[in-house]
């Protein structure tokens, strides 16, 4: 087979795939709801931020999936002193979600995954990694939580 029949069956095979699967409409989807992750998760720190004890800042970063074209998102950077926890959206093209972002620290790193349930309103959740995974919705509380597993223990 020539180099460009080929790349031309391959280009084929990519448009086929990317017209049966509504592509835009789950981009929407995963950048609405990293949006409001974001908002969330500013209005928990409003007041740790107010006292100067955290910094928020973002970083723009491309991401690169199958089947969509390269686009921007903001990693979402949270410092304390010395120390930073790093939220990096993974993208959308994920089993069983509607997006992935990972939770970066010294100690470790922990999973948040768009989910919807029968509810039929998209939200967090953090994934415990186990034989099967178990998940749990991601508010203030378990948000606190997550922090303390990802940052410096303080011994």
């Amino acid at each position: 087979m020539e180099l460009e029949t080929f790349f031309r069956h391959k280009k084929a095979r990519y448009e086929n795939q990317r017209v049966t699967i509504n592509r835009e409409e789950q981009q929407k989807i995963w950048l609405t709801g990293l949006n409001q992750l974001y908002a969330e998760i500013n209005d928990w720190l409003s007041v740790p931020i107010q006292e100067q004890i955290v910094i928020v800042s973002y970083e723009e970063t491309t991401l690169v999936e199958d089947f969509v074209n390269p686009y921007l998102v903001k990693n979402l950077c949270i410092n304390v002193g010395t120390e930073s926890v790093i939220l990096k959206p993974m993208g959308m093209n994920v089993l069983c979600a509607a997006g992935r972002v990972d939770m970066v620290g010294e100690e470790g790193i922990i999973m948040l995954v768009l989910l919807k349930p029968e509810t039929g309103e998209y939200q967090w959740h953090i994934v415990i990694r186990t034989t099967h995974n178990q998940y749990f919705p991601l508010v203030k509380e378990s948000f606190t939580d997550a922090l303390a597993q990802v940052m410096r223990k303080d011994d």
